[in-house]
């Protein structure tokens, strides 16, 4: 109907100016301003990327049950059902002003309680890549590059026991794909 055209018209300048409005009273976004998330942990992310800030942790978890015989208990005795937690680890990472990172990750296991990776790093450096200082991870074979999480047994070959593991130093790396580096 042509004579409701003006009406529609004056409908959707009235809406346009109300959203005007409320826009222009909006806060404007400071680049500190966070955003929180859970994904494999608590995440705080700006919106530009340049801040981050994760805090997480993970446990290795061992149970066995049993169901065992009166001949079998003679032979290997009575077994205990049971459930232990073999480590648990603790940590914070992140990224400051696009190129500045971090990670402090704290160990549990049995006994033993100490720092895995704690380190601050430099991205982006021109010719040299990426730079890290504290105690980190000696890229050294394969085995001690894969997590833990994604390893096909409980323990680790027995060769793992005398490769470099996790020591005080500077690492200095940089990734070569395709003819370039990055």
């Amino acid at each position: 109907d042509p004579n409701q055209a003006p009406a529609r018209d004056l409908t959707l300048a009235r809406r346009v100016e109300k959203l005007e409005a409320a826009a222009a009273e909006a806060p404007e976004k400071s680049p500190y301003d966070l955003r929180a998330f859970w994904d494999k942990g608590l995440r705080l992310n700006s919106d530009d990327g340049n801040f981050k800030l994760r805090l997480g942790g993970r446990t290795a978890v061992d149970s066995a049950w049993f169901s065992d015989d009166a001949e079998l208990q003679r032979a290997v005795g009575n077994q205990q059902d049971g459930i232990e937690f073999r480590r648990a680890y603790l940590y914070m990472s992140g990224l400051i002003n696009g190129w500045i990172e971090y990670k402090s990750e704290y160990e549990f296991s049995g006994d033993q309680v100490g720092f895995e990776d704690v380190y601050v790093g430099f991205t982006k450096i021109p010719y040299l890549g990426k730079i890290r200082f504290g105690h980190i991870d000696e890229p050294f074979g394969l085995e001690l590059r894969t997590s833990n999480r994604h390893t096909t047994f409980m323990e680790r070959a027995l060769t793992h026991a005398i490769i470099p593991g996790t020591n005080t130093g500077v690492l200095a790396k940089n990734l070569i794909q395709i003819g370039r580096a990055h």
